[in-house]
């Protein structure tokens, strides 16, 4: 708000070793049971009982006021709410948006590891997240967005094809063969194919013949 002091920016963090954090004869653990255990945790076993347990720990030591975590970890975030919904923690748990490298990739320092071959293969996630989202399609870099153009170039090509190769299967169908003494000139349709509106009432057709005969 206009007018109102700005609070200072952290001059300070805290970065304990495991030592301090595990120490020697640790045995208590945090484990949210049902979302810890499917999906990725199915995978993982033990995983997100460790990231429970090394959260409260930190938020007991800090005691901040809110928690940020990033919306690409979706399980982890559940994990985290549900942790602090249950033990009746008082910080407040903030997801923020997914901030990515130029390839598209989520920024991670677990992707900093893959190879190029893993890191092409993890590609996929937000192109595959991106056809589904105009919006997360057009602020992808600029290399994604042509792949998923060409993409939909190639399709719609396919497409076109298909379509003028039932058109030419059709034509094919209608066309007179050579010699069977049709001709290609449309014929006027009989009294058959008029439509009944214009068809001659009974009473009409009797006057007709009536006046015929006379």
């Amino acid at each position: 708000m206009p007018g109102s002091p700005r609070r200072p920016a952290s001059t300070s963090s805290s970065r304990p070793d495991a030592s301090e954090l595990y120490p020697p004869g640790f045995q208590t653990w945090v484990e949210v049971e049902e979302l810890g255990n499917r999906l990725e945790g199915a995978h993982r076993p033990g995983h997100f009982r460790g990231v429970a347990t090394i959260c409260l720990k930190l938020f007991n030591i800090v005691r901040p006021d809110r928690a940020y975590f990033g919306q690409k970890d979706a399980q982890q975030v559940a994990v985290v709410k549900r942790m602090v919904r249950d033990l009746d923690h008082e910080v407040q748990i903030r997801v923020v948006p997914t901030v990515r490298d130029a390839d598209g990739l989520a920024l991670s320092s677990r992707n900093a590891y893959l190879s190029p071959a893993d890191r092409e293969r993890a590609l996929t996630l937000p192109r595959a997240l991106a056809t589904k989202d105009p919006a997360q399609a057009r602020a992808l870099p600029e290399r994604p967005r042509r792949r998923l153009r060409r993409g939909r170039r190639l399709r719609a090509a396919r497409a076109r094809r298909r379509r003028s190769r039932r058109q030419d299967a059709f034509d094919r169908q209608r066309r007179p063969r050579q010699g069977d003494g049709m001709s290609t000139r449309p014929r006027k349709p009989g009294p058959a194919a008029r439509h009944p509106a214009s068809w001659p009432s009974r009473a009409a057709r009797d006057e007709s013949a009536a006046a015929r005969r006379s």
